[in-house]
């Protein structure tokens, strides 16, 4: 995410210079880091279940049952979470910097 805002910072910059406030410049990145994660939990999740990978599965959980629908809600919920900070950390450093000096570099 740090590379995929860095590479938008020229954006970032204009869009701050027409007058986008920074909460904006964070919201969209956020939403759009986490259009994307929804989908790869299903992935994930629809790969785990699957019969080549479930042996795989049953090796690494210990004392829980593989198809455990508590522990695969609390795995996505945390991943969920991971992927909101790992878009809010870089997002928030690119809505603070100054406008100008994005654009002189451009």
């Amino acid at each position: 995410m740090s590379v995929a805002v860095s590479e938008r910072a020229e954006e970032m910059g204009v869009r701050l210079a027409l007058g986008a406030r920074p909460g904006q410049l964070l919201q969209m990145v956020v939403v759009e880091a986490t259009r994307l994660a929804p989908g790869g939990e299903v992935l994930g999740l629809a790969l785990t279940f699957t019969w080549a990978t479930m042996p795989l599965v049953r090796t690494q959980l210990v004392g829980v049952q593989p198809a455990d629908p508590l522990v695969f809600s609390s795995v996505s919920v945390v991943l969920m979470a991971i992927v909101v900070l790992a878009a809010t950390i870089p997002a928030m450093r690119a809505a603070h910097v100054d406008p100008m000096q994005v654009l002189r570099k451009a």
